[in-house]
């Protein structure tokens, strides 16, 4: 009896042991999930605009509205909310020679850049960078908007120095010009933006995209274009025919977009706008200045840790029974997180 006793009390032991395993196994799971949200390497703070149809923005949004996959497995998405720390954005003007004529193009762009860094403090902190081959002049992000109007007031297009660089036909370093300005945001703070005031030609840069693409993604930097089109068939090389595309594509990587001057009713793809095409441009100026100073900050946990800049996708949808298309900017890559670089700010 002994013997069949001993072994009938091992075995209620065991199962004893594995009852207890499997209560306790929820609760270690769940302290793995924390853990791996509590990671700085994992959990990310995003900066994100959703606009409807009309380029409205979207204010009033769940964490259910969005879905983010990685690789082909899900991103958990935490939360969604405004966020009120102070905004910061370097507006980086081009005045190489296809910008600087004619005079209407060249007048209408220094307009756009000055209402940008010239505006109320209350709106955004701000830093400047004008450019053609290299970086011409260069202002660190201030709150005082006077040494720009100071700037503004003087600023004349580099026409003859452009021709007696020989530089009539444009030079561009627009990349170079960009890496700058991500320059003049670091260390960087969350719903830091960059704005470019270009035609988007670039044939004189160092900097590669993917360069840049990595360098956003690290500072959580987007960029945002006011591309300046010119008539159809005066772009004549590969570099002013793609350019806009490229800088467009940088854009929306990082989580801003770019938007179009538009053309005058009166003298098809002029530059000396009408005052319905005027109007029309300051509707675009406020878009974006709204996406600038609005973003929404998106926490998110990623299912595992990132080991190079990797893009992501991000959807989201409109609550059930509305009839509405919404379309979310968002930064597409994320970069490796070393020692904490990438953690939530």
């Amino acid at each position: 009896m002994r013997a069949i006793r001993e072994p009938c009390e091992g075995l209620m032991r065991v199962v004893r042991a594995q009852k207890v395993i499997a209560a306790a196994l929820p609760f270690f799971l769940s302290a793995l999930a924390s853990a791996a949200q509590d990671d700085p390497c994992l959990r990310r703070s995003i900066p994100i605009t959703v606009r409807d149809e009309r380029e409205n923005l979207i204010s009033d949004l769940t964490p259910e509205e969005f879905k983010g996959e990685i690789k082909g497995k899900p991103v958990q998405i935490i939360s969604v909310r405004p966020d009120e720390s102070p905004r910061r954005v370097v507006v980086v003007l081009d005045s190489s020679g296809s910008m600087v004529a004619p005079a209407p193009k060249w007048d209408l762009a220094k307009f756009v850049a000055s209402d940008a860094v010239t505006g109320s403090p209350a709106r955004y902190l701000s830093g400047f960078i004008l450019f053609n081959d290299q970086v011409r002049m260069k202002f660190p992000v201030q709150a005082d908007p006077q040494p720009f109007r100071d700037a503004f007031r003087d600023l004349r297009a580099p026409v003859d120095e452009l021709k007696k660089r020989k530089l009539a036909t444009g030079l561009t370093a627009l990349r170079d010009a960009l890496l700058a300005a991500a320059e003049l945001l670091d260390p960087p703070a969350f719903g830091d933006s960059i704005y470019l005031v270009s035609d988007g030609t670039d044939n004189k840069s160092k900097t590669e995209p993917q360069e840049l693409r990595g360098r956003f993604a690290r500072q959580g930097t987007r960029l945002y274009v006011m591309l300046f089109r010119d008539a159809e068939g005066a772009r004549a090389t590969v570099e002013e025919m793609e350019g806009p595309i490229a800088a467009a594509q940088l854009a929306s990587d990082s989580g801003g977009f770019a938007l179009a001057v538009p053309a005058s009713g009166i003298r098809p793809w002029s530059h000396d706008l009408d005052s319905k095409s005027m109007k029309q441009l300051q509707v675009e100026i406020a878009t974006l200045y709204s996406a600038i100073r609005s973003p929404r900050r998106l926490e998110i946990a990623l299912p595992a840790p990132v080991t190079k800049l990797q893009n992501w996708k991000l959807t989201v949808h409109p609550p059930k029974g509305q009839k509405a298309y919404w379309q979310v900017s968002y930064p597409k890559y994320l970069d490796v997180c070393a020692n904490g670089q990438a953690a939530a700010k």
